[in-house]
């Protein structure tokens, strides 16, 4: 468990969260490190019992969650410079996980998602910090020139 959640914390918000961010900028860079860490969770879910629309379903879940917990994860590494912040909650996370925790109580997995994303969003709305990466300038276009 940990060495599965800190390999994920060293390849995603290590590196792909810093190149995206100096690519496509702060608020993109995010988003798509969440997507692509969603997908790279496709291979282990489990499609087998499912019709079309529980396995939508399943990966609509799956990028929701990971965007969501993306979005608490870049959060403490940027704030403190660090993966390990990001690797130890994604660690706790994971064994709450496979333990089993609340999986009894109905709607378990939207509360979840639910519960992840108000800390996403309580943390940039209320903690913010600076945003030192940005997108690579790109020089501005020369004006078109009228055909007449």
């Amino acid at each position: 468990m940990v060495f599965g959640a800190f390999a994920e914390e060293i390849v995603f918000r290590g590196m792909l969260l810093q190149e995206l961010m100096r690519r496509y900028g702060f608020h993109r860079g995010i988003f798509l490190t969440g997507i692509v860490w969603g997908a790279y969770h496709f291979r282990g879910d489990s499609y087998s019992d499912l019709s079309v629309g529980g396995v939508l379903l399943n990966l609509a879940y799956r990028i929701l969650i990971c965007l969501v917990w993306n979005y608490v994860f870049a959060w403490m590494t940027l704030r403190w410079k660090s993966i390990v912040p990001a690797g130890i909650a994604h660690t706790v996370s994971n064994i709450l996980i496979v333990a089993g925790i609340n999986d009894s109580i109905p709607w378990s997995a939207e509360l979840r998602l639910l519960e992840w994303a108000v800390v996403a969003f309580l943390l940039f709305r209320y903690w913010p910090f600076a945003q030192t990466e940005t997108a690579e300038a790109t020089p501005p276009t020369p004006p078109l020139e009228s055909a007449a």
